[in-house]
């Protein structure tokens, strides 16, 4: 029975996550839709407005007033002509200023929902219809171990993705030296590997500032908000969640998840969260050791993994070099 439990609820979770990830897309896409309806009808009102102005200026002597204008000064005629200009419309003016501010506004606000568009975090920047490894935190009796499964994965011809805590990391710096060298890329996963919306906005940008340095930042516990994303790209991070998780750090029974166990989540798991897809793990459980039927299995379905092009940098591209 606590088998089947242990291969069914991960599905039901990563089904309840495909729900979620379609609706958020299609909130992004209407609040896209209602911005450019918005700024259709300011485009007609801003027409408008010149229209009016321009009628004003040539309304006929004989016309004491002209709609949106004021009155019409008779010292102002222009020789030689039967009309007679008004004054700068100021109503209109200011009108014109004000619209054009709530546009500028507007378009600020709708910034987040156009880059939403164009990044998305639970990929990291994954636009390449293969499947990302990440191997999260620290393993604290066993630091090798991150070099160890970057060295198989390199074997396999697969670049990974280790988001390492720095307060471990800056203890082992040829760790993070050694997996770049191996193809991979690693990632800021904090100093300390707290809740960051639980902290104050001084307490989270430092923690973030003294994370492994990167251009990727993975929120521990994938906890983060809008503050933690503008905290992020304050300091030059785009945040990188996922897209299926394993599981693999929620013991049963005072033991993590087995090998096989992680294996048959990751092959159950929906397309949709494959298909340019981030995979979850650590390196403080049995991920590490389920990754070579991970790897069988994710070719054996038909899925490519990103591929191992080589040494890397602590930038990391968008869309991701997969």
């Amino acid at each position: 029975m606590a088998t089947v439990q242990a291969l069914v609820v991960p599905l039901f979770r990563q089904r309840r996550f495909e729900l979620v990830h379609r609706l958020r897309l299609q909130h992004g896409l209407l609040r896209q839709l209602v911005f450019q309806q918005f700024l259709l009808q300011l485009e007609l009102r801003r027409k408008q407005l010149f229209l009016t102005r321009r009628s004003c200026l040539t309304r006929p002597a004989e016309s004491s007033f002209a709609p949106g204008c004021g009155r019409c000064q008779p010292e102002a005629v222009i020789t030689g002509s039967p009309f007679r200009p008004c004054r700068r419309p100021r109503p209109v003016t200011a009108a014109i200023a004000v619209l054009a501010a709530l546009s500028a506004v507007l378009a600020v606000c709708a910034a987040p929902a156009s880059a939403a568009a164009g990044y998305d975090a639970e990929r990291c920047g994954n636009t390449s219809g293969r499947v990302l490894l990440t191997l999260d935190d620290w393993s604290v009796e066993d630091p090798d171990r991150a070099v160890r499964a970057g060295s198989f994965l390199r074997g396999r011809g697969v670049r990974a993705a280790f988001f390492l805590v720095n307060h471990h990391a800056e203890r082992h710096p040829h760790i993070a030296v050694t997996l770049r060298r191996q193809g991979h890329w690693v990632g800021n996963h904090s100093y300390s590997h707290p809740h960051l919306p639980a902290l104050s906005e001084k307490a989270a940008r430092e923690e973030i500032r003294s994370g492994l340095r990167s251009t990727l930042l993975r929120p521990p516990f994938g906890d983060y908000g809008p503050r933690e994303t503008a905290l992020a790209a304050e300091l030059g991070y785009r945040i990188c969640t996922w897209t299926l998780d394993t599981l693999d750090w929620e013991k049963t029974g005072g033991q993590f998840p087995g090998p096989e166990v992680l294996r048959a989540r990751v092959r159950q798991a929906p397309a949709a969260a494959k298909r340019s897809g981030v995979v979850l793990g650590h390196l403080f459980t049995r991920f590490p050791d389920a990754l070579p039927g991970i790897v069988d299995d994710l070719h054996d379905q038909g899925y490519g993994l990103c591929r191992n092009g080589g040494p890397t940098t602590a930038s990391i591209p968008d869309p991701l070099d997969c």
